[in-house]
């Protein structure tokens, strides 16, 4: 009776005893860091081994966002843990010995003894936060968005992968990055293939005879049109031959589409009806049809033209200094075309139709995002992918996207400036002689026309690895 009576005070002592619970928060302390040290250093090498292997390592974006926070926490660790040992040793000291081995060392030491000492529960909890940190990515995420405030660095390989790679969720890490073999491989095919091919009929020629007015005005609403049968999900091509008989309307004696007619255009009269006549000059299977919603779209547009650009499409790429530009047609575009790709079309033949001589520009145009040519170069590993699912409405594979084909307009037209093939060198004299006559910009001209045919290149290719699902995901078949 009396050992039962004993054994409750028994383990009251036991489990009461403050060195039990110092040893018990020491051993967890030590199992928290001891993970802590070997998560962050497997999170390090993983970042350098998709650097080297994607050819990342040059990539500022990626090193500030991924390895950049892997080496922090595992530098906090590490010195976290040095800290906790050296504590250990200064309390075991003083217990068991009085000070008596601190007391004969170097004063140095004495010091770093009385700070830890005054600060380790401070280190400790620090250290907590940066545990619970590293847990959340919450460094990485900050990083992503503080580096992601500059379009330069947001605009990059780099910062899209590293988007991916800093989820908690290991299926979501993806890896999307161009292989520079392939690319040359996809220039040169379709330098080859707009050499060999006729005339395409889908390059939305600018009509001739025209003045930058009234030329301005039918891209306009041209694009009004090509934005609505986009919705549709129509695959209209023939945009040369449409813009054509655009222009054809245009001429006519009472000029619908001059700035002054738009202004005068009766509000209870469809300017549909004007855009309807071209069907006389168009072929059958490319008409212009007289929709209940393409009429509300373009009564729309009308009035926006009206109402922010004085009835001229011109003004669309005037800012409040009045000079016109690239970045401002195409941030203005937004007004009439919702559709990132379409607005990014509109403003790269503003400036290739030569609506608005001198107007500023870029080196290389926005490139409308197309999941059929992503799905191209995925079979064609222009760009290899890690994952087996990408969601097409995500900015980081748009990203991805636009580098690799500015990438690959950019080493075509290389290819092109010093080839010595005949034949490669007779096209492009001629094309070269056709942009003078109607001032249009060299290398964009080729940008324009090596992004067009890749288009319609992917656009016909069936692909045996990937597909587009209906949530506008594309996924691994």
């Amino acid at each position: 009776m009396a050992s039962s009576v004993q054994d409750p005070d028994l383990l009251e002592q036991i489990f009461g005893s403050n060195a039990l619970k110092a040893g018990l928060a020491a051993v967890t302390v030590f199992a928290t860091l001891a993970k802590y040290i070997k998560e962050s250093g497997q999170r390090r090498r993983e970042a350098s081994a998709i650097s080297r292997r994607f050819q990342l390592e040059g990539s500022i974006p990626f090193l500030v966002i991924v390895r950049f926070p892997a080496i922090i926490h595992q530098i906090v660790a590490i010195t976290t843990l040095i800290l906790s040992i050296l504590e250990i040793g200064f309390l075991a000291d003083q217990y068991a010995n009085q000070g008596r081995i601190l007391s004969i060392m170097p004063p140095p030491v004495d010091t770093i003894s009385s700070f830890i000492a005054s600060w380790f529960v401070g280190l400790i909890m620090l250290a907590g936060a940066f545990y619970l940190f590293f847990e959340l990515r919450t460094l990485e995420s900050f990083l992503a968005w503080f580096v992601g405030l500059v379009p330069s660095s947001r605009q990059t390989l780099g910062w899209a992968n590293a988007k991916w790679q800093i989820t908690s969720d290991k299926d979501d890490r993806r890896i999307l990055a161009p292989s520079k073999g392939e690319i040359e491989a996809a220039a040169s095919r379709l330098i080859g293939e707009i050499v060999a091919s006729s005339a395409n009929t889908s390059l939305a020629l600018r009509p001739a005879g025209l003045d930058n007015e009234t030329a301005a005005n039918i891209l306009y609403f041209g694009h009004v049109f090509e934005a609505y049968r986009s919705a549709q999900g129509d695959r209209y091509s023939a945009w040369t031959d449409f813009y054509a008989a655009l222009g054809q309307v245009a001429l006519e004696p009472h000029r619908p589409f001059s700035a002054k007619s738009l202004k005068a255009w009766p509000q209870t009269k469809s300017f549909l009806s004007v855009m309807l006549e071209a069907n006389e000059k168009l072929a059958a299977d490319v008409q212009i049809p007289n929709d209940t919603g393409l009429e509300v779209a373009i009564e729309g547009a009308l009035a926006t033209l009206r109402r922010r650009w004085k009835s001229d499409a011109r003004n669309i790429s005037r800012g409040i200094l009045g000079y016109p530009s690239y970045d401002i047609a195409l941030q203005n575009s937004q007004y009439f075309v919702r559709a990132t790709g379409m607005r990014r079309q509109f403003a790269k033949l503003f400036i290739l139709w030569g609506l608005e001589p001198g107007a500023k520009r870029p080196a290389i145009f926005r490139i409308p995002f197309n999941g059929k040519m992503l799905i191209r170069y995925l079979d064609d590993e222009v760009l290899r992918a890690q994952g087996d699912h990408f969601d097409l409405e995500s900015e980081p594979v748009e990203i991805c996207f636009e580098t690799v084909q500015r990438e690959v307009v950019e080493h075509a037209f290389d290819l092109l400036t010093r080839t010595k093939d005949p034949t490669r060198s007779e096209w492009r004299a001629q094309e070269k002689a056709r942009t003078e006559v109607h001032n249009i910009d060299w290398k964009w001209w080729i940008f324009y026309r090596v992004d067009t045919q890749a288009y319609y290149d992917a656009r016909n290719h069936n692909s045996p690895g990937w597909k587009i699902e209906a949530n506008r995901e594309v996924v691994r078949a």
